[in-house]
């Protein structure tokens, strides 16, 4: 049972909502498709530790928002950070693109080109047919593109709606924002939901997971 989630801003409500789901749902690991931060300071990364210390293992895939020293802090948290990475976790495997954005101090959302530069090259690297992950995560949905078609499910964040859609065999899922986009919900035209995504895999043959 995965908890997805995304978008946190820096929302310190987020935590009991998180918290109280673990529990209720008994969830297995969480994947956090980034932009746990607004400003990457020293001060946001108190609340970092938080998000990396619940009683369940914690897979972070950088957001924009996510500089390094976010990076860090998650890592040094006890967080599995996925910077264009795969590894398995409660029998799944997971591969993790970093937002180009989260290697530098700035913060800023990367130009699309490079986004979609940054998800082929990663697709190229880290994609293999003997083993194609049980799933996809990335900040950024523009990363993404390759994957559709080619594994069972893409996890990510961002646009701080929740959707769920499917194409070409694969699921693809916002959770939206887990932090309802933060300070910045405020600031923002219309309601700004607290929202996440509960997904359950079971066995489907040959070793792989499918999405129930």
């Amino acid at each position: 049972t995965v908890l997805a989630i995304s978008d946190l801003h820096n929302n310190p409500a987020a935590l009991n909502f998180i918290d109280k789901v673990i529990q209720t749902f008994q969830i297995d690991v969480i994947i956090d498709t980034g932009d746990i931060t607004d400003y990457g300071t020293g001060l946001e990364s108190e609340l970092v530790k938080k998000v990396a210390g619940l009683p369940v293992p914690c897979l972070f895939v950088p957001g924009n928002h996510d500089n390094p020293q976010v990076v860090a802090a998650m890592r040094e948290a006890g967080a599995l950070v996925l910077d264009d990475q795969r590894l398995e976790v409660a029998g799944l495997r997971v591969m993790g693109l970093a937002d180009p954005a989260s290697r530098s101090p700035f913060m800023e959302v990367a130009p699309e080109k490079e986004l979609r530069e940054a998800g082929k090259s990663g697709f190229e690297k880290l994609f293999e047919q003997s083993s194609p992950p049980d799933l996809v995560a990335a900040h950024n949905p523009l990363m993404v593109h390759d994957f559709t078609g080619r594994v069972p499910l893409i996890i990510t964040g961002h646009t701080h709606r929740p959707s769920v859609s499917f194409d070409q065999g694969t699921w693809s899922v916002n959770p939206g924002s887990v932090g309802a986009a933060g300070i910045r919900g405020l600031q923002s035209p219309g309601e700004q939901m607290y929202s996440l995504a509960i997904l359950y895999f079971e066995e489907a043959g040959s070793g792989n997971k499918g999405l129930t």
